[in-house]
């Protein structure tokens, strides 16, 4: 399994993952041919790095992170807002 339902599916696609549901489940994954170490190489082409690692039973999951791009990045707002609470507001 290489996503859920809400994973990129360009991204999908470039693992070469398909969207299944298994019998008697109510939500979707991707699940792709390939090998952990071929998902890991082709996700550090696109940016991903991996953070942790874990075992759970016969499970071994690989938490990935990928830098956001700064040029998408909206400024941060530093206007200072009125209360909407009127009883919120100090008396001066």
């Amino acid at each position: 399994m290489v996503g859920d339902a809400n994973s990129d599916p360009e991204l999908m696609q470039y693992l070469g993952a398909e969207k299944k549901r298994e019998t008697g489940q109510f939500f979707t994954v991707w699940e792709t041919p390939l090998l952990p170490r071929e998902v890991l190489d082709l996700a550090e082409l696109k940016g991903y790095s991996v953070e942790q690692t874990t075992g759970i039973g016969q499970t071994f999951a690989i938490t990935l992170h990928k830098a956001l791009d700064p040029t998408l990045l909206k400024p941060l707002d530093t206007t200072p807002k009125k209360s909407i609470n009127p009883t919120l507001t100090p008396s001066v």
